[in-house]
């Protein structure tokens, strides 16, 4: 009302000026460019502290994220390159992987023995249980020839099994002789004969042949080596298919 004071004061009284400046509870931060050392500066703290900006640690943390990613980056390159070799069905390795162990036995002029072995009638099983069936055919038989590998503790580290191709398969046994490469063939052929692939509903019967080839054999240069080998473990499977399936057929060195 006209000449009456305003509620909540007193007639004549004014109220303070509000405080110039950031307030009390604020901080705010800057770097402080001077001689010397680079200092860290709190405004607002009440005594003005400086406190110095450490620059070691700040570069040992940017150091080791480098080393991080350079890390990582590392792996991400092996884990490809075991990609690149990896069969993506039965996890065992390709063939491009194989035939880079194929080289290497000649360049290092090892001894080996090569066992080529495919499913027999494998179009059959295909025909009756689809493409699912025939795979999980392939992932049983590749799960196979590495269990009985793994028998022989002293050779399953230097030997390659590998997928080559549809439902043929390689396992190439360096420094050993032709009687253990054919004992291990034939112990494959039996296990396989006796096993049955479940799938579905269905259980699985099929049997597998082989041929086997060695390095002795091989008595030409260094580059024709690998194929020559291979040639020769192919025909040996090709007999076995030839004169009935589900059989081990050996060339003998003096061939």
């Amino acid at each position: 009302r006209p000449g009456q004071p305003g509620l909540g004061r007193a007639a004549g009284v004014e109220l303070p000026a509000a405080p110039q400046g950031p307030m009390p509870h604020r901080r705010e931060h800057q770097v402080v460019r001077a001689q010397g050392p680079r200092l860290f500066q709190q405004q607002g703290h009440h005594d003005g502290t400086q406190f110095p900006q450490n620059e070691h640690g700040s570069k040992a943390r940017n150091h080791r994220i480098i080393l991080n990613e350079q890390l990582n980056l590392i792996i991400n390159n092996l884990n490809l390159k075991e990609l690149s070799y990896t069969d993506g069905l039965t996890r065992l390795k390709n063939n491009m992987y194989f035939r880079n162990k194929l080289d290497e036995i000649f360049a290092k002029n090892q001894s080996a023995h090569l066992v080529l072995l495919d499913v027999d009638f494998f179009k059959r099983i295909n025909d009756q249980y689809g493409h699912p069936g025939g795979d999980e055919v392939l992932i049983f038989l590749g799960e196979t020839i590495t269990k009985k590998m793994s028998q022989y503790k002293t050779v399953q580290e230097d030997a390659t099994i590998a997928r080559i191709g549809g439902e043929e398969f390689a396992v190439l046994i360096p420094n050993l002789s032709t009687e253990f490469a054919k004992d291990f063939a034939e112990d494959l052929r039996k296990s396989v004969e006796q096993s049955k692939v479940k799938f579905n509903e269905n259980e699985i019967c099929f049997t597998i042949s082989l041929g086997i080839a060695g390095s002795a054999s091989v008595r030409i240069r260094k580059e024709q080596g690998p194929k020559i080998l291979y040639k020769l473990a192919d025909d040996a499977l090709y007999i076995s298919k030839r004169t009935g399936r589900n059989r081990l057929t050996v060339t003998h060195e003096n061939e």
